[in-house]
């Protein structure tokens, strides 16, 4: 084979293989615009009434407890570094 047949079928295997990816895109437009038209439009799923429960309030920033054992923690572990 010569490098000008070789181009040739090339050329044919590269437009049959573009050919076939843009007759199945088309045919996977069309049927999903066929579908989208037979199943219409889904409506809107409307809210329940539903109660509203409050929730327990949980107090703002820190506890007292966790801040002091926060800095004891911290102060020992300064204290073991600063050592050894």
């Amino acid at each position: 084979m010569d490098v000008t047949s070789t181009l040739i079928t090339a050329a044919n295997i590269m437009l049959t293989g573009m050919v076939g990816v843009f007759v199945f895109l088309v045919l996977l437009i069309f049927i999903v615009k066929l579908v989208a038209k037979l199943v219409g439009e889904e409506a809107p799923i409307e809210a329940k009434n539903v109660k509203k429960t409050s929730l327990p309030k949980v107090a703002e920033g820190v506890s007292p407890a966790h801040v002091a054992a926060i800095s004891a923690a911290v102060a020992q572990y300064k204290k073991q570094h600063q050592q050894g």
